[in-house]
């Protein structure tokens, strides 16, 4: 398994859990270490909020942060955590 291949696996797998309204999901930070079984990958994805205050009027949406740990063999994903900058 391939980078581009996780990300895309994480892209169907994001707007499944978290809605298809979720939009420009980025790769962050990746562990791709040769030896591992896994990618370790930080992701982002902007996310509609509702509201009347400044931020929702100049953006319309959050970004949120997740840490993401796939199995390459398996090509799936294990983990999702929150990720606390």
């Amino acid at each position: 398994m391939e980078i581009k291949e996780a990300m895309n696996l994480v892209k169907k797998e994001f707007k499944k859990i978290f809605g298809e309204e979720i939009s420009d999901i980025r790769l962050e930070e990746a562990n791709l270490a040769e030896e591992s079984s896994i990618f370790n990958l930080t992701v982002s994805f902007r996310i509609p909020i509702e509201g009347e205050g400044l931020a929702t009027v100049l953006s319309g949406a959050k970004r949120l942060y997740k840490k993401v740990t796939i199995d390459k063999k398996e090509k799936k994903i294990t983990s999702i955590n929150m990720y606390n900058a």
